[in-house]
């Protein structure tokens, strides 16, 4: 009798077992060949294994030379590193600080923490956020040694192989050791001793425990946690470290109850000198080009940066600055002040930040964002001037509600029936407000785009007083069309980028001038500008010599932020006052200290220089029946593309 398969009792039908066999030996030897495709894959991107004998000499970090407009050398700047320090020498609450915040199960994990991994992803999906990284400790040293830090399968596949072979070759204390030593802490400091003398001004072996919790917090965002460049968040950040350290059981909370109370504070004793705002800021102007031209191959080369820096005009920038703030700092509560001074093309000849560099790296020029009140309105006006309306036209100011909002005058009262010209030069909100609900505040925004403004701004009734928030770089850039008949120059600062060796690497290319407004309607606003310096809240920006001038005040509410935005024929500049903490001023207003630095710096900037009217002035046709040109057709950016939630898998390794 010849074999046949079983039948399944309940049904009586046969089960065909040769053909799941088939099935079966398919599945399997497919299986196998992906097996082997899989580990030729991982051969092939198997990085070669590191030199043990180099491991830890100091690499020769890139550096980076700073030029002027005329080509000569402001300053080099470069990676900051110190000797190495020994794991036995540094105070134990250093590295465990660093091991509760980054990998508190270091010594009991190989190279790769599967709960680590799963934990953080779990943290991360709850909390819609990337708040731990699913990285040891001796990945991130294989990363920041020996890989790049794009975030692909590949390199953390290679970051897996490297980690394994380090933790083969070296012992656990070995690797924490190289690791405190080599990892970047920002401002282009790399291990605990060169970040400590920076920010702290001594040895990594004698921070205290609120310094070490501000150490062990930069990793996750070193550019940004850095205390130089937002001490309340380093410190927020430390005293997340400190709970950390509590929790992984380091130390109790009466231990760090001293460092909540005192936190750690700069003593930045290498910080010297305002220029380092400028240079700041074409260091990230820098890596913003590297970027765009996906050029990560720079870091590692020695650099030349050609620059549009004039060191003449940024030291009366800085003296202009400290004039006006000890002068006006103490009673009028005013501490804090930044300007920016750009050419024709939209050039940044001068940069300060703050009034120290040495007490704070951050800049108030680039960086900060605030309301820029009234310095807002002449892109309420200029969308009036391009519907048709002239300097001459009336507007009504008087009482109105809008949306269930009452807006009021600076000074109270209403003048009535003004020209737009008065309107703007007295600075009257009601009238601004009646124009920008004329024209439409859709209208008023497109404007705004056009200039050159690109913070997010709302449709709502108060735009017109300049509640949308902007940066003094971005605000005074704005005003190029207005200071170069129509057309809008983006800020810059490098010219030129090459290596040490004479390549060039980038070299910026003056766009095709396109307009975007007409230039009489430039005309049109420089004329109605001109007259709030001559005779309106502006008065205080008249300059000695006589040289022409336009340019708007701004205020905002409770006198947080004062501004002022003006040029002349040959350089435009913008002003801001205020205080970090946004804290009300004494009373002070754009038409005050602002315009008073405003008119101190452009006094020196242009002592000796001809004086230079203003294009149009001879023959200004504003006559309210001359027809003017439609306004140049003008087809708004498309939105950007909105990147996903950062706690996607994709976004998972924040390391």
């Amino acid at each position: 009798m010849t074999d046949r398969p079983p039948t399944e009792p309940s049904s009586g039908r046969f089960i065909p077992w040769p053909l799941i066999r088939k099935i079966a030996i398919g599945l399997a030897a497919f299986a196998a060949a992906g097996v082997v495709a899989l580990l030729v894959a991982l051969l092939a991107i198997r990085p070669a294994p590191p030199d043990l004998t180099a491991i830890w000499e100091r690499q020769g970090e890139p550096s980076i030379t700073i030029l002027d407009q005329d080509d000569q050398l402001v300053m080099t700047r470069g990676a900051r590193q110190a000797p190495i320090v020994p794991l036995a020498e540094m105070p134990p609450h250093l590295w465990q600080a660093f091991l509760s915040i980054e990998d508190r199960r270091f010594y009991e994990h190989g190279p790769v923490d599967p709960i680590g991994i799963l934990r953080a992803i779990s943290v991360n999906m709850q909390q819609k956020d990337v708040v731990q990284g699913g990285s040891t400790i001796t990945q991130q040293l294989a990363k920041n040694l020996f890989l790049t830090p794009e975030r692909t399968l590949v390199r953390k596949i290679q970051e897996a192989f490297i980690a394994s072979w380090l933790e083969k070759h070296l012992s656990k204390d070995a690797i924490l050791a190289l690791y405190l030593n080599r990892v970047y802490l920002g401002a282009g400091n790399y291990g605990v001793e060169s970040a400590s003398r920076f920010y702290f001004n001594k040895s990594a072996r004698d921070v205290t425990l609120a310094e070490a919790a501000m150490l062990a917090g930069l990793p996750k965002a070193p550019s940004r946690l850095a205390p130089t460049s937002d001490l309340p968040r380093a410190q927020e950040r430390a005293r997340t470290v400190l709970r950390a350290m509590v929790s992984a059981g380091f130390v109790s909370q009466d231990d760090i109850a001293g460092a909540l109370k005192t936190p750690a504070v700069l003593n930045a004793a290498e910080a010297k000198d305002t220029a380092n705002y400028f240079v700041d800021s074409v260091l990230d102007n820098l890596w913003e080009i590297a970027g765009q031209q996906d050029a990560a191959g720079w870091r590692d080369q020695n650099l030349i940066v050609h620059t549009t820096f004039d060191p003449k005009l940024q030291l009366k920038a800085e003296l202009a600055v400290l004039e006006v703030l000890d002068d006006k700092a103490s009673t009028k509560n005013a501490s804090q002040a930044a300007l920016v001074c750009l050419d024709r093309m939209g050039a940044v000849r001068a940069l300060v930040g703050g009034k120290s560099y040495t007490e704070s790296q951050y800049n108030r020029a680039t960086r900060a964002r605030r309301q820029p009140g009234s310095a807002f309105k002449p892109f309420v006006y200029l969308a009036a001037l391009e519907r048709g309306e002239t300097p001459y036209s009336t507007v009504e100011d008087a009482p109105l509600v809008v949306d269930g909002w009452t807006p009021k005058n600076y000074e109270g009262g209403y003048a009535g029936l003004v020209t737009y010209d008065e309107a703007l030069r007295r600075s009257l909100n009601t009238a601004a407000i009646r124009i920008s609900e004329s024209v439409g505040r859709q209208q008023v925004i497109d404007t705004a785009r056009r200039a050159g403004i690109v913070s997010p701004i709302a449709p709502v009734p108060s735009l017109a007083l300049g509640t949308a928030e902007v940066s003094l770089i971005e605000l005074t850039s704005a005003y190029e069309p207005f200071f170069d008949d129509g057309y809008p120059h983006p800020p810059f600062f490098i010219r030129q980028v090459t290596t040490d060796q004479g390549a060039v690497l980038y070299r910026r290319e003056d766009p095709a001038p396109s307009r975007a407004i007409a230039g009489r309607y430039a005309q049109m606003m420089t004329s109605m500008l001109e007259d709030v310096v001559q005779a309106g809240t502006g008065q205080g920006a008249r300059l000695s010599s006589g040289q022409p001038a336009a340019g708007k005040t701004g205020t905002t509410s409770d006198y947080k932020d004062a501004w002022f935005i003006g040029y002349t024929p040959q350089l435009l500049t913008g002003v801001w006052v205020g205080n970090d903490d946004a804290r009300p001023m004494e009373k002070v207003v754009g038409g005050a200290l602002p315009a008073h630095l405003w008119r101190n710096f452009m006094d020196r900037a242009l002592a000796g220089q001809e004086i230079v009217a203003f294009a149009g002035e001879a023959n200004p046709e504003f006559a309210p029946e001359a027809a003017p040109p439609p306004a140049p057709a003008y087809e708004p950016p498309p939105p950007p593309r909105r990147p996903g939630p950062k706690w996607l898998p994709w976004n998972w390794f924040g390391h």
